[in-house]
């Protein structure tokens, strides 16, 4: 699996002279006046290079290769040690390091180690468009640094037990990915500022862990200096300056064209720090979460029920940079989604079933497929013993790893031999191959289902997370939440189109219930949706945002309330984290948040929100109840009434959109200030306004204005009849949605009100009864 990684990075570079030459370095058997073959190999590694031409591969032996002087690799070599990376070990003497210089170059598989614990400059640098993969660099006691990248890749790399007085590792423009950096040491800090710095555009860490290091005072185990470095799907953990952890500060980062992006990373504990001068943007480093990643006894791999399994995203950013890589250090192939960190989670030495259907009819099955997922590693089994009644008979036995038969099986018992011829063995208990034809429905119960029931209406599952997990359920099918209490205790990744809703239409009686920081909501399918239910939190205030969704799906018809704390920090919860999707009818209420919407610039589809009431909570953000860079945002028929900003003096912040027909009123701060919405290059088509004066004139491209809405009872969702707000609206920019947030017709009359609610009533008139 190695060699296809290296084989798919050398692919981006130069494809070498046919008539290039391999030799050997035997440190131990070698001469340099040998002629380099296999059988008389020179012996030391800068005698290999000087003497090599552009394109040859020189192979090191196993055991201990001396460095006397600076080694530049000046030319285009292939540099690989034999067998495995930790037998092959470079190390050298006095104030000396391995340069790569030369583009195309290719080193791997292998352990820089310095072993006499001599003070050096640096270990290792790459100042070129080449290639270093699956090393070690371990014991290395440093000035500066320990790998320094300024262009090219370095990948599937082991950083591990330095100590340096500067920095670890420093990134300067190249990129770092699939990489453990682990248990090193900053000792007196010469102003590094960082264990791992990075700066200057173009600078790309993914797929990463940097966990359990030690730091010394004021640094952090991950530190921006400037120029927009880029961070996607990375552990960043438990990095330590004496009692305090100190995982990822940032420096003066000027305009926002050239922040940081810093996105879907498990940041634990999550803390930001960055100087009091930074112009940092919020959305460019949205949807972290603070979850503990639960490692194993190693402190490096994560467990089957980490937060990071799963948790990461695939596809690119807006400059065409992938956010994941599609093996992990370990050459496992990533999920989708795929892990975050270095390491894909795989269960040694298991089986799996996987459903395969057709991606153009969404019922329509083709197989039932079986993978051996051993040590890690997927192989294709040489035999099968197939016993599909569960009589401990063999129904028959093949090479086939495909079971065509479509159908229900009480019992699947199945016997493999492995490549290694190796016997392993598992039953599955009631098989459902994919269904065919229309969509089905599937029924959960909180409080009397079972996981080991079916999910027919008859026999329901318990949980939501198993119900949308079960290879059963696909695109297209429904997923009822009977009435009553359903706990959230994990975190439901939402990949398939599937319609979760509440069972009777009701949202007040059917209640998901957030019970720890790890539960919420993460949708990446286009088309699901989640409606009619209520969304109530249990004494849990941090972790990441209640709902994170990336794709087009809809959030419709739900309540969110008592997301509640004393009062509302930084560190507390985002309701939405959004970069495509749609919000409509959600009712947000007596919730302690940091924000209620994070969209950031980075969107990836469609963004509507619209017919929302978001009434008596309390805020914390930088920018109040919203923080909204994107362009493509419609916001509209939403009122916003009543909510307390503890921080700065802002209830409403949009950089970006087009918002129509609103209500924002009576938003103030602690002091019962009313506070205006502000805003940069955002349009407003006729809305009622406090404070509206704060927004320019070119800003509003419709007649906006403040007077009081006039509601009629504290849950701001009914008006006197001589409301302001009633047919004050702008028909061209109705919701796509023919209700309102209480299901009456959106539009009554001719002229849609203002704000979530339509009034059903003729104002002015009344019918006597005698």
């Amino acid at each position: 699996m190695k060699k296809l990684i290296w084989i798919v990075f050398l692919a981006a570079f130069a494809v070498a002279d046919l008539s290039a030459a391999e030799y050997y370095v035997d440190p131990v058997n070698g001469a340099d006046t040998n002629d380099g073959s296999a059988s008389s190999p020179w012996k030391t590694l800068a005698h290999a290079v000087a003497t090599a031409q552009e394109n040859d591969v020189l192979t090191l032996k196993k055991g201990t290769h001396t460095i006397t002087a600076t080694l530049t690799i000046d030319k285009a070599l292939e540099i690989r040690g034999e067998g495995d990376k930790e037998e092959t070990i470079i190390t050298v003497t006095g104030q000396r390091y391995f340069k790569i210089t030369a583009d195309n170059t290719f080193v791997h598989s292998l352990t820089f180690a310095n072993s006499s614990n001599a003070y050096l400059e640096k270990a290792v640098t790459l100042s070129s468009e080449s290639v270093v993969s699956n090393v070690v660099i371990r014991n290395f006691n440093i000035k500066s640094k320990a790998l320094y990248i300024t262009k090219g890749v370095a990948t599937d790399c082991y950083i591990t037990n330095n100590l340096s007085r500067n920095y670890i590792l420093h990134n300067g423009g190249g990129v770092l990915e699939n990489s453990v950096i682990a248990n090193n040491t900053l000792g007196k800090s010469d102003g590094g500022e960082g264990l791992v710095l990075l700066e200057n555009t173009g600078t790309i860490v993914r797929n990463c862990t940097i966990v359990n290091n030690t730091l010394a005072a004021n640094d952090y185990g991950l530190y921006i200096y400037t120029k927009g470095p880029k961070v996607y799907n990375c552990i960043i953990a438990n990095n330590k300056s004496g009692d305090v952890i100190r995982n990822l500060g940032m420096r003066e980062l000027y305009v926002d064209a050239i922040m940081p992006n810093i996105v879907w990373n498990a940041i634990f504990p999550l803390e930001i720090y960055k100087s009091a001068t930074s112009l940092v943007s919020a959305s460019k480093y949205a949807l972290n979460f603070g979850f503990d990643p639960l490692f194993s006894v190693d402190g490096i791999t994560i467990l089957k029920n980490s937060p990071c399994n799963g948790g990461g995203t695939n596809g690119v950013d807006a400059a065409g940079v992938a956010y994941s890589t599609r093996y992990d250090i370990n050459g496992v192939l990533r999920g989708n989604p795929p892990s975050i960190g270095a390491y894909e989670y795989v269960q040694s030495k298991s089986m799996t079933l996987v459903p395969k259907y057709s991606a153009l009819t969404a019922h329509q099955p083709e197989v039932i497929k079986l993978w051996c997922d051993v040590d890690g590693t997927y192989t294709e089994p040489l035999l099968y013993e197939w016993d599909t009644d569960g009589d401990g008979v063999a129904d028959f036995t093949g090479s086939t790893n495909v079971l065509s038969e479509i159908g229900v099986y009480k019992r699947v018992s199945v016997v493999i031999s492995d490549a290694g011829g190796q016997k392993l063995s598992t039953s599955f208990e009631n098989v459902f191959t994919v269904h065919q034809g229309e969509s089905l429905t599937f029924y959960v119960d909180g409080e009397n289902g079972s996981d080991e029931a079916d999910g027919t209406a008859g026999a329901p599952w318990k949980t939501l997370c198993f119900a949308v997990g079960d290879p059963r359920v696909l695109d297209g099918d429904k997923i009822c939440l009977q009435k009553g209490r359903h706990v959230l205790d994990k975190l439901l990744t939402l990949d398939k189109a599937v319609d979760i809703y509440g069972g009777d239409g009701d949202k007040a009686s059917c209640v998901v219930v957030i019970t720890n920081e790890t539960g919420r909501f993460n949708v990446l399918k286009g088309g699901a949706a989640i409606r009619d239910i209520t969304l109530l939190n249990e004494d849990v205030t941090g972790g990441g945002p209640l709902v994170s969704m990336s794709a087009e799906g809809m959030i419709s018809n739900v309540v969110i309330t008592s997301l509640f704390e004393e009062k509302p920090t930084a560190a507390s919860k985002t309701i939405f984290n959004l970069s495509a999707g749609t919000i409509s009818g959600c009712f947000i209420t007596n919730n302690c948040a940091n924000t209620c919407f994070q969209i950031g610039w980075a969107t990836t589809g469609r963004l509507i929100v619209e017919n929302c009431a978001i009434v008596d909570n309390s805020f914390y953000a930088d920018n109040g109840l919203f923080t909204i860079e994107a362009g493509n945002i419609k916001f509209r028929n939403c009122t916003i009434a009543k909510n307390l900003i503890l921080k700065n003096k802002k209830a409403f912040y949009a950089r970006y959109g087009s918002y129509s027909n609103n209500i924002i009123w009576d938003n103030v701060d602690s002091n019962g200030v009313a506070l205006p919405p502000t805003g940069a290059e955002e349009a407003w088509y006729r809305n009622l306004l406090q404070g509206y004066e704060s927004i320019s004139a070119d800003r509003i491209k419709g007649e906006c204005f403040a007077a009081d809405p006039k509601f009629r009872n504290g849950k701001c969702l009914s008006f006197y009849s001589d409301s302001p707000c009633i047919d004050a609206g702008d028909n061209s920019h109705a919701p796509q949605s023919s209700v309102d947030i209480l299901g009456n017709p959106r539009i009554f009359k001719k002229t849609i009100d203002l704000g979530c609610v339509e009034v059903q009533i003729m104002p002015g008139f009344y019918i006597r009864v005698r």
